[in-house]
């Protein structure tokens, strides 16, 4: 598997060392609110869950900051027919900061040329995790609307798609 570096992360594989790091992500209701994953009853619970999942070294990789060497999140490609759902998540500590746009530039460039998906898409909550959607927007994303109404929290909330092109991608 292929490291990247941006100008604060080292874009790596997720490994067993990364276990209390990983549960401190996941903890956190706030991150956990927007993907499919849950909290880690302990340590063993997220060791085992980088073993069954985080270690698919072509399609996933551990989002560490350089200054610490802390892994904050993960970015990783979900493929379905010549494209891939996008999916990430950082430590809360870290948001706002600019982070997932830096990532995820490379991840998405990595993912055009290296891998050759034709096509990505991400999803998010909409009026939930609008952050999320301006991630997006900045990776050069536009906005396809609302793909279908979800039940969370007891509320209803409009689950939003966004996609770019490999030709979109490259005339930017």
């Amino acid at each position: 598997m292929p490291n990247f570096e941006t100008e604060r992360t080292i874009l790596r594989p997720v490994n067993v060392k990364d276990a209390a790091d990983l549960k401190e992500l996941f903890d956190s209701p706030d991150v956990t609110a927007y993907l499919r994953y849950d909290a880690y009853a302990g340590l063993a619970e997220a060791e085992q869950a980088i073993n069954d999942h985080f270690s698919d070294e072509k399609y996933v990789f551990g989002i560490e900051e350089k200054k610490s060497g802390k892994l904050i999140g993960f970015f990783e490609f979900h493929p379905e027919d010549k494209g891939a759902i996008l999916t990430y998540a950082l430590n809360q500590s870290y948001w706002g900061q600019g982070l997932m746009p830096e990532v995820g530039e490379v991840m998405v460039d990595y993912g055009f040329n290296q891998l050759g998906f034709d096509e990505f898409f991400a999803h998010y909550l909409r009026g939930l995790n609008d952050k999320s959607g301006r991630v997006m927007e900045k990776l050069g994303m536009h906005d396809d609307g609302e793909i279908q109404h979800v039940s969370q929290y007891g509320k209803e909330f409009s689950l939003g798609q966004y996609s770019l092109t490999k030709d979109e991608y490259l005339k930017r």
